[in-house]
């Protein structure tokens, strides 16, 4: 009801205009008619192609004497597909009105509205209306103007195609009808038609406006969730032809505002992912005629700043969608009840005589400007996107004239280009500023499609480029990534920022970007994930407060920084590579990294503060009272370390190792304590490294066992895997032995940290170097004299000669799970024992069973 009274009105409004135009006094013809509701379908050949449903029609046509006017009104119209459904394809509505709301694409509307009621064309439809059309005809003068409402189309070719296809044929059978009445009339006439053709001049003008409009091209139209390219603008177009005497002249222009493009990867419905910002476009086309013949055209086009950001991730989305789209609402069954034709008809073509070329130079003049445009690429292959390419083109300027059969011009453009860098989180030259000039040549045949081009490019100055080995590791790897998931699914990482700040403070704090924003509670050890303004990918800077008055304000995020700031607190910034992104920390300067697998605990050598947790494989910050002090430490359960007492602060860059000693009754802990200070931040961070560590390279588990001081420590480690023991102190020399299943064995040399090297090395008879590091060890079953095998072991000296790394590697492994009894140690051409071993085949298999390796 509310639709139709707004036609009812505005038809009204439309007889009282063409009222005051057309004299009272002649004469004249009115019509005027009204629908509430008109349901439309297009039939093809092969049944209902489109519905159209119409909500609130309203028409009015007027006539007087060299004067006429009509209007059209409509409501609302709703497109569907109305062919058959398959399980795959019934999302097909094609035309659907745009309706304002509180969602992203109703602020959109608002924001194009608001644009287009400045500068429209022609006056917008009334509220509740979706199209206005207007024509009138004034003494040969017409004119007509076009008027639409905010609508949004999804562009399914298929079904359009066919309806495009059916409207045609329905306008031919209306021009057959009319057409065919009038040939009959000529006919009675003795074939000579009563009406004079003078030449009359005239003109026309049609003006059709959109103030706003949203395109949608989809990947599959059975799916709410398919991912889709979504174009918005507002649009306007002009054409006009004015004839006089034998000269025409055309011109056509067209302009668009606010022109967007956006990537939906998950529906319609959800948030879209802005591609393209805002730009604006204009083009002007002029033609002259002489007669039917064309001798002059003129184009004119302009394009500002196009910005444009995409991911390889959108990149990739956008090519599936381009490629799947033609195949959207596209019917999977085929018409199998078509019998073929009985008799097949041959037309033979009589020979036509050729076509005369027209002889007239028809000249051209081309000029488009782009005002610039910028593309960045994003690579966010390990996580949320972060810069890796900006490309800038500026100053296009492009002019072509002469004869359509030889077209000359230039092309003017400055190229820059920057690559970023994640390690310094800015961006570095790629390209330097270059200007290109392009010498352009074309000739165009007589459709006016182009023939021939030749382009010829030229630098006035030098081309610099400057390119990194850091941006060709990340295009290396981006073009693996590319190559991987072009063929497969591709999962999209969602609109996650590139910047996180983590608080390792040690408690709850409150954080927002510089610049405003609310603040948003972090707990102690959580993550806040932030984003730029104004499409930045990073944050400019950090504000932080807590309960106790700490307000720390614009602390740098989009720079690598490591500063100190108050409270005994350092604020850390640098790109990730295991995120992928930005990483913010703010923690304590003092902090704990235990890498042992024991739980230790610190503690103020006086006892002025409750003793802090470190756990194992941790890091846990120092509170403010004991950073700088003097520490101790002990195991979870053991007594404090009296022995060893150790501070955090120090000079700039102080480096310490020292062994640390906790102990209760027969049970002892040990730990090398590493002390680093940074230089500019003051922080100092102090690691745990266990005594012993042991990395297994056998396909079994291994018992080592470790004996030191009248003291023995274990541990085990799983085949590929390293283990660690802190039960003893290997510092000053020690022995041990493996278990491996049933067999056993003792390494009868006694491994000192401050003999071993820090890396081993193999012998070298050409450079005349020993060996120095490796040793051999036999392992036997119980009660075996005769060795059933064979191990290697690399041993090396770790944090100054406190540590020792073992590494447990056999040169020769053999499994027999055949179950055939194999004689594996007779082998042809030699043996698979190593030189100076000898067993029986007996032995090697009883060894191989029964450690079922």
């Amino acid at each position: 009801p509310a639709a139709a009274a707004a036609v009812v009105a505005t038809t009204a409004a439309g007889s009282d205009a063409a009222d005051s135009v057309l004299e009272e006094e002649t004469p004249g013809l009115r019509v005027a008619a009204r629908l509430n509701e008109l349901a439309l379908t297009l039939r093809g050949a092969d049944g209902p192609v489109a519905t159209a449903a119409v909500s609130g029609v309203g028409v009015l046509f007027s006539t007087a004497p060299g004067a006429m006017a009509a209007a059209v009104r409509l409501a609302r119209v709703d497109v569907e597909d109305a062919r058959a459904a398959t399980a795959r394809h019934a999302f097909r509505r094609m035309v659907v009105p745009w309706d304002a709301g509180d969602d992203a694409r109703g602020r959109a509307l608002a924001k194009l509205e608001a644009i287009s009621a400045s500068d429209a064309l022609v006056e917008p439809p009334a509220p509740g209306l979706l199209l206005a059309v207007d024509y009138r005809d004034d003494a040969g003068c017409k004119s007509a103007a076009v008027a639409a409402a905010p609508v949004s189309v999804q562009l399914l070719p298929e079904p359009i195609a066919a309806s495009i296809k059916a409207a045609l044929g329905l306008v031919d059978a209306f021009l057959g009808v009319f057409v065919g009445k009038r040939e009959e009339t000529v006919e009675a006439t003795g074939g000579v038609s009563t009406e004079a053709a003078p030449h009359q001049d005239g003109e026309l003008s049609v003006t059709v406006a959109a103030p706003a409009a949203e395109v949608v091209l989809v990947e599959d139209a059975a799916r709410k969730d398919t991912r889709a390219i979504v174009v918005r603008t507002g649009a306007g177009v002009t054409f006009s032809t004015k004839t006089a005497g034998r000269r025409t002249e055309v011109v056509l222009s067209a302009a668009a505002h606010d022109l967007t493009a956006a990537l939906a990867a998950s529906g319609l419905d959800a948030t879209l992912r802005t591609v393209v910002q805002p730009l604006a476009a204009s083009c002007r086309l002029e033609k002259q005629f002489d007669g039917a013949e064309l001798y002059d055209w003129q184009l004119a086009a302009h394009l500002s700043n196009v910005i444009a950001t995409l991911s390889y991730r959108d990149l990739l989305a956008a090519l599936a969608i381009l490629r799947a789209a033609p195949a959207a609402g596209r019917l999977e069954h085929q018409q199998e009840d078509a019998s073929p034709p009985d008799e097949v008809e041959v037309e033979v073509a009589s020979p036509k005589s050729p076509e005369k070329r027209p002889t007239r130079v028809v000249t051209a003049k081309a000029d488009v400007h782009l005002a610039g445009a910028t593309l960045t690429l994003v690579d966010d292959a390990k996580g949320p996107a972060l810069p890796l390419l900006d490309a800038t083109i500026g100053g296009v300027a492009c002019g072509l004239r002469g004869a359509t059969s030889d077209l000359e011009g230039e092309i003017h453009l400055d190229v820059r280009a920057r690559a970023f860098n994640p390690d310094c989180l800015c961006f570095e030259p790629l390209v330097k500023p270059c200007d290109v000039v392009c010498d352009v040549k074309c000739a165009l045949d007589a459709a006016g499609a182009l023939r021939t081009y030749q382009v010829d490019i030229a630098t006035p100055r030098a081309l610099d480029v400057v390119l990194s080995t850091a941006f060709a590791a990340r295009m290396l790897r981006l073009e693996g990534r590319l190559v991987r998931e072009w063929s497969g699914s591709i999962e999209h990482a969602g609109d996650a920022p590139a910047f996180v700040f983590r608080n390792d403070t040690g408690a709850a704090v409150e954080a927002r970007a510089s610049g405003g924003g609310g603040w948003k509670a972090v707990a102690a050890g959580a993550c806040l994930e932030l984003g730029g303004a104004d499409g930045a990918p990073l944050p400019a800077g950090l504000d932080v407060r807590d309960a106790a008055g700490l307000a720390l304000s614009a602390l740098p995020c989009a720079r690598p920084c490591a500063v100190g700031v108050e409270r005994g607190l350092a604020w850390r910034a640098a790109f990730c590579e295991d995120e992928g992104r930005v990483v913010g920390r703010l923690a304590a300067r003092a902090s704990v990294k235990n890498k042992t697998p024991c739980d230790f605990e610190f503690a103020p050598s006086d006892g002025s503060a409750e003793p802090v947790l470190a756990r194992a494989d941790a890091e846990t910050p120092l509170p403010k009272g004991l950073a700088g002090a003097t520490l101790r430490l002990r195991r979870v359960g053991l007594d404090w370390s009296e022995t060893t007492a150790f501070g955090t602060g120090g000079g700039a860059g102080k480096r310490s190792k020292k062994l640390a000693r906790s102990a209760a009754g027969s049970s002892e802990a040990f730990a090398v304590l590493g002390i680093e200070t940074n230089a500019r931040t003051g922080a100092s961070t102090v690691a745990l490294h266990p005594p012993i560590v042991l990395e297994n390279r056998l396909p079994c588990g291994v018992l080592l066992t470790v004996q030191a001081n009248r003291r023995e420590g274990r541990c085990r480690a799983a085949p590929g895997a390293k283990a660690m023991c802190c039960d003893v102190d290997a510092s000053g020399g020690c022995f041990i032995s493996l278990r491996v299943g049933d067999l056993r064995g003792r390494l009868p040399q006694r491994l000192d940290p401050e003999s071993l090297p820090s890396r081993a090395r193999a012998a070298n008879a050409q450079m005349g170097e020993k060996e120095w590091g490796f040793y051999e060890m036999n392992l036997a079953a119980a009660g075996e004299r005769e060795p059933q095998l064979h191990v290697a072991i690399r041993a090396e000296k770790r944090h100054r000669s406190l540590g020792l790394f073992l590494v447990v590697e056999a040169p020769l492994w053999v499994v027999d799970r055949s179950g055939l009894g194999l004689d594996l140690a007779a082998a042809p051409g030699g043996t698979l024992l190593q030189p100076g071993l000898k067993r029986a085949a007996s032995q090697m298999r009883r060894a191989i069973t029964r450690s079922q390796s």
